[in-house]
């Protein structure tokens, strides 16, 4: 368990030293201001990109629904040389078909095509979508991104930023970091959890082995290891396993929760609604990935059904914290350490969903360092938890002795 705690240190502190050193994804290079316009037939890309002035610079992206754009990045005026590549990052989001063109001051347009398979395989650590710009002799003016099929639910150009080839390769090795210290957080407290259930039988210990494996199985996807690991994978569908895998582990989290409070702490009502809103998070999370490739449409229609849910959950989690301060549990503070940071989290991302907060990198990955703290503080909960059941259990044997003993010198009991 000690090892376990000092992992998990060494994992939340792995953000800020990324931070410090310039490694952090977030921050790799330079932010790039854009500007949207809508696609429609016979646009042409050359004109497009050197007319700065038909594109829309001050409304939200979101406001423009569904559909095909184009994005204009500000002037960048730099030269991609061969000591110093140019690179150009943006958040992966819902699309099909991802184009990104690059003018340069001679007049020349680089040009580079993506399907949805082809975007994985440019899919960095963190989820980022990166260009890598071609070097020559002029400077590169501005870049222009055509994105089509995008369901806009965020934005259709997320966080864009212009950076180094160097400052890419050490954003990805702090993003590596940071997702294998969880990852190692997640396995060490499987391994010590399963061999704990497997002496003890508790059904909460289960319901936490399972949530760990899920969180990790989400790691493994939001953080675009994924595309990493199988290149071919079609980037929707790589977004399609996030949806699935970060609701059931929540519904996963409610039946630990479920399972690791006092029977006293559920009335009939609230044990009713805990499995209504764990059933409720099973069908929205398999709806989303399998609908939602139907249409943008669909998407936008399911995120929102999805972002709901998840405040929803919030809101049954409250109850249930609640109830557990009124009925004077012996372990609503530990829980209520362990899930602080997540329902923080959940929260934030689902307003941003909603479009009530804007979108950011480090709220995008909020949910990996905010489970990351549940799954650690639920593990010493439960080694609390255990300690209490044993002690329950050495004073009834205490107390069956004496009462044995009391027995075997007085006839009359």
């Amino acid at each position: 368990m000690f090892a376990t705690i000092a992992l998990a240190v060494a994992m939340f502190a792995s953000p800020w030293r990324a931070e410090a050193s310039g490694l952090s994804a977030a921050s790799a290079g330079e932010p790039l201001a854009v500007c949207i316009r809508r696609a429609q037939a016979g646009d042409d890309p050359a004109r497009l990109i050197r007319s700065p002035g038909a594109f829309d610079c001050t409304t939200k992206q979101t406001a423009y629904g569904a559909g095909d754009f184009w994005v204009l990045s500000d002037n960048i005026d730099q030269r991609s040389r061969s000591r110093r590549l140019l690179t150009t990052r943006i958040g992966s989001v819902w699309q099909q078909n991802l184009s990104l063109y690059a003018l340069y001051a001679d007049g020349r347009i680089s040009t580079m095509h993506d399907d949805n398979q082809g975007i994985s395989r440019r899919i960095q650590l963190g989820a980022i979508v990166e260009h890598l710009l071609p070097r020559a002799a002029e400077k590169v003016v501005r870049v222009m991104w055509k994105v089509e099929g995008a369901a806009n639910v965020r934005g259709v150009v997320l966080g864009a930023r212009l950076a180094t080839k160097d400052q890419s390769d050490r954003a990805n090795l702090g993003m590596t970091l940071i997702y294998a210290s969880f990852a190692g957080l997640c396995i060490a407290l499987l391994v010590y959890n399963l061999a704990l259930w497997a002496a003890l039988r508790h059904p909460f210990q289960l319901a936490y082995c399972i949530m760990v494996a899920l969180l990790l199985a989400y790691a493994i996807t939001s953080s675009g290891a994924l595309a990493w690991m199988v290149p071919d994978i079609a980037n929707n569908d790589r977004l399609r396993l996030n949806y699935l895998l970060i609701g059931m582990a929540a519904a996963s989290a409610l039946y630990f929760a479920r399972t690791f409070f006092e029977e006293h702490v559920f009335g009939p009502r609230l044990r009713k609604l805990i499995r209504a809103a764990i059933i409720l998070l099973v069908v929205i999370s398999f709806g989303f990935a399998l609908l939602a490739p139907l249409s943008v449409s669909a998407v936008r229609v399911l995120d929102t059904l999805y972002s709901f849910t998840f405040l929803a959950v919030v809101a049954v989690v409250g109850l249930v914290m609640w109830s557990a301060w009124h009925k004077r549990s012996n372990f609503l503070w530990l829980f209520a350490l362990a899930w602080a940071a997540p329902i923080v989290a959940a929260s934030l991302r689902a307003f941003a969903s909603l479009g009530f907060i804007n979108w950011s990198f480090w709220l995008d990955n909020s949910t990996i360092l905010s489970m990351a703290a549940e799954a650690l503080m639920s593990s010493v909960a439960i080694a609390y938890r255990i300690r209490l059941l044993s002690q329950e259990r050495d004073q009834a044997v205490a107390a069956e002795a004496v009462a044995r003993r009391l027995a075997d010198t007085d006839p009359l009991t």
